[in-house]
């Protein structure tokens, strides 16, 4: 290729597309949001009208079905999609984690927790990417507000970034191999994503042999040449003239290596050779049938067994909108969360006599999807209003459903972005209907939209009223929540015996939630973020969203249930919290080895029996406890789960396989994962918070990692070493003459005022010549430590 098309693959060729070279036969990649649902705009549009699609729960509420197969079968239903719709990279999943219940892009994230949304994350890149069509993960790294997005500095630390922030990302590319990644708008400590040679370079590709290529965000490129030296290999979106010139000039004037644009260009070719061979077994597939369709003719007596088959294969190929819209009712059902049901109010019984009042507008304009890139043009739409009242009538009994709007949703139908407005006479209207009823269920929510953070976490004021109000005159309420985060609910929860959590359930959501209500069936989802009581409970409370240009990580680890275990702070539900119309056992605890050392994998069983009178699914959660860390750890993290479907009675053996890196936490002294010697609790329970198995194993480590010494580091740290000890040895024989030091030395109980000292102030203070620093110094032997002295 010449050097002008190399430049030209380096940036889209519009807002949607990579460039072509028609000259060599090299394609160009159509790309399409999103997370949740193809959003296919035309060439030239940002945010138009796409084309209809189906729109699947969005990630908060994937993320709450805590079933990895189940988003592989979303993920290759998009890809599906995608290539029926001539997508050919899809531009998701959302795998940033969820700092702070506000940030107005959580309803794309799945979860606070990195092991969880990696897992996930990794099924829906195996599904999208098992129909031949690439997935990008995003939005890398640290894009955790939307305040100030393509400008604002994440300050975190490293062994946070490893730990909360990098995991689900390192774990989707070496589990699934994404086709793409894209890397964010913001700055990590001081310096642009896409110009961040340690994340785009020594990270993903060296460390973790990422083998895709890196986009941009839209508009996210600053300096592209200082892109390209740090690991961006395209410009998203194109054309980008400018900057194709700029690369050219770059590399004639010998600012930029060839070989790195060489690189660049070497990494989209890859996903172009993709598209290529998928291409061409299209056009296979094609020929094939055709061929069929000859033999077809030819032979009469076998016509419409031919026939049939032909069809069924073209069904399985194809896209079956009708097929995917049963999915997001089946995944939107597993992804609903039970929060509260006091007194067993629900399942509600359809074959009852009597009414019950359905309140809130949302019942009938869904609030089902977030606003921004994501948003999709759904093939059809369902509302919790009319699916109630069809599951009602097909019951056969006298159940009577009546509506009141309760406040007023202006929204295009779907709620989204319309601001609520109180009305007395709406809420009048709400009460009256709920005290002549048998029971109420009220539908409220919070839109949520792309470039905008929540200011608070409390549902709309009109909102909160009408519960109350409602609430007052009617004990049997429940109330129904769309949203994509975590919502307060103080002013109301203790007045209302029932709460669902019913997320953005997408296109399918109202027959999900009909179908959870009225028991057809059984709740299944565990939330995947902690709710806590109030904001200022949540550890970013004083950091988020930022100042002065900076969003600093002030929490550290510390992110959800870590934090809120950390500080011994009840939340109001936590993390892995979901109820079930059932009820489960847990028991007989085993592990394959009490002793292990950090070569070996170990295995965790237990039984799961299912004690209720339906059936019902369980997602068990695998927690692990250090003991005692050289470096603080959080009480517990999670490092497995399993959804298991159960008959009513029946008992299941569940097994997880826990490796050195389950053990083990980020140290950045040695830059390395580390698994110390010592003893761990394995803690097996139905959330974060109900713990029902605990059991215990003893590490030990085959390798102790010493961080490397220099003269700036202690005399404590020295005293780790053989070489620290025998040159303070040394130190106290021969050229200490404080008789106090003398003595501590020998005896070795030095004072924390010299342990704390660096070497090479120890050095200046008991060496009296040049010489015999020198010495003192070649006996500790530190790196470059005769430069400080």
């Amino acid at each position: 290729m010449t050097l002008e098309e190399k430049a030209s693959l380096c940036a889209g060729a519009d807002m949607w597309r990579t460039a072509a070279v028609e000259r060599i036969g090299v394609p160009s990649l159509f790309m399409a949001d999103g997370p949740h649902g193809i959003r296919k705009e035309q060439a030239d549009v940002l945010l138009g009208g796409a084309a209809p699609a189906t729109c699947f729960p969005t990630g908060s509420a994937l993320g709450s079905s805590w079933n990895k197969q189940l988003l592989e079968e979303v993920g290759a239903s998009l890809g599906r999609e995608a290539r029926h719709l001539g997508v050919d990279l899809l531009l998701g999943p959302g795998i940033n984690m969820k700092r702070s219940p506000l940030n107005g892009r959580n309803f794309e994230y799945y979860s606070e927790d990195p092991y969880l949304s990696g897992e996930l994350g990794a099924g829906f890149v195996a599904g999208v990417q098992s129909e031949h069509v690439g997935a990008t993960l995003k939005h890398f790294a640290c894009n955790n507000t939307e305040h100030e997005r393509m400008t604002i500095n994440s300050v975190v630390d490293e062994r946070t970034l490893r730990e909360i922030y990098l995991a689900a990302f390192e774990r989707i590319v070496k589990q699934a191999k994404p086709w793409a990644i894209m890397c964010s708008y913001n700055k990590v400590n001081g310096t642009y994503a896409a110009e961040h040679h340690e994340l785009l370079t020594a990270i993903l590709r060296e460390e973790w042999g990422f083998e895709g290529f890196v986009m941009s965000d839209w508009l996210a490129v600053d300096d592209r040449v200082v892109g390209l030296k740090a690991g961006l290999d395209l410009e998203m979106p194109g054309p980008a003239e400018a900057n194709a010139r700029y690369i050219v000039e770059a590399v004639r004037s010998g600012k930029l290596e060839e070989r790195v644009l060489n690189a660049a260009v070497g990494h989209v070719l890859v996903a172009a050779a993709k598209l290529a061979e998928r291409q061409a077994e299209q056009e296979s597939e094609q020929e094939q049938e055709q061929e069929q369709e000859q033999e077809q003719e030819q032979e009469q007596e076998q016509e419409q067994e031919q026939e049939q088959e032909q069809e069924q294969e073209r069904a399985r190929r194809g896209c079956d909108f009708a097929a995917h819209h049963a999915l997001a009712r089946r995944a939107a059902e597993e992804c609903i969360v039970l929060l509260k049901n006091s007194g067993e109010l629900l399942p509600l019984d359809p074959m009852q006599a009597g009414k019950i009042a359905v309140i809130g507008a949302f019942a009938q304009a869904p609030l089902y999807q977030g606003g921004g890139s994501a948003k999709v043009n759904p093939t059809q739409l369902e509302s919790a209003w009319e699916e109630m009242g069809r599951l009602a009538a097909q019951s056969g009994g006298q159940l009577v459903l009546t509506y009141a709007a309760g406040y007023e949703a202006a929204a295009e139908g779907s709620g989204e972005g319309g601001g609520m407005q109180q009305g007395e006479q709406l809420i009048g209207e709400a009460v009256q209907l709920a005290s002549e009823s048998e029971a109420a269920v009220i539908f409220v929510g919070m839109p949520e939209g792309e470039s905008r953070d929540r200011t608070d976490m409390d549902l709309p004021a009109a909102h909160i009223q009408l519960i109350q109000s409602v609430a007052a005159a009617q004990r049997n309420c429940i109330v129904v929540i769309n949203g994509g985060s975590a919502i307060a609910m103080q002013p109301w929860i203790e007045a209302v015996p029932a709460v669902i959590m019913g997320w953005l359930p997408g296109q399918a959501g109202g027959s999900a939630i009909a179908s959870i209500l009225f028991g057809q069936s059984n709740p299944s989802g565990k939330l995947s973020e902690t709710f806590p009581v109030k904001l200022s409970d949540n550890p970013s409370f004083l950091n988020f969203p930022g100042e002065n240009g900076i969003t600093l990580y002030g929490e550290g680890l510390y992110v959800g249930y870590r934090y809120y275990d950390k500080k011994a702070i009840q939340p109001q539900f936590p993390f892995g919290h979901g109820l079930s119309y059932s009820t489960f056992s847990y028991s007989s605890l085993k592990l394959n080895k009490a002793m292990l050392t950090d070569q070996e994998t170990l295995n965790v069983s237990a039984q799961i029996t299912n004690t209720g009178s339906r059936a019902g699914m369980e997602v068990v959660q695998l927690y692990v406890h250090d003991q005692e860390s050289e470096w603080g750890r959080p009480d517990k993290e999670l490092k497995g789960f399993v959804k298991v479907s159960l008959q009513a009675g029946q008992t299941k053996e569940v097994t997880f396989t826990l490796e050195k890196r389950d053990l083990s936490y980020y140290n950045p002294k040695v830059r390395q994962w580390v698994a110390e010697t010592g003893r761990f609790t394995l803690l097996v329970g139905s959330s974060s918070a109900d713990i029902r198995l605990q059991g215990e194993v003893f590490l030990k480590a085959t390798e102790k990692l010493e961080a490397p010494k220099d003269a700036n580091s202690t005399i404590s740290e020295w005293l780790t070493v053989p070489s620290g000890r025998v040159a303070l040895q040394y130190a106290a024989e021969h050229l200490v003459k404080d008789e106090v030091l003398k003595g501590e030395l020998e005896r070795g109980d030095l004072h924390d005022f010299y342990k704390q000292m660096p070497l090479y102030k120890f050095v200046k203070l008991v060496a009296p010549t040049e010489a015999d620093a020198v010495r003192l110094i070649g006996m500790f032997n530190p790196i470059n430590a005769s430069d400080q002295t």
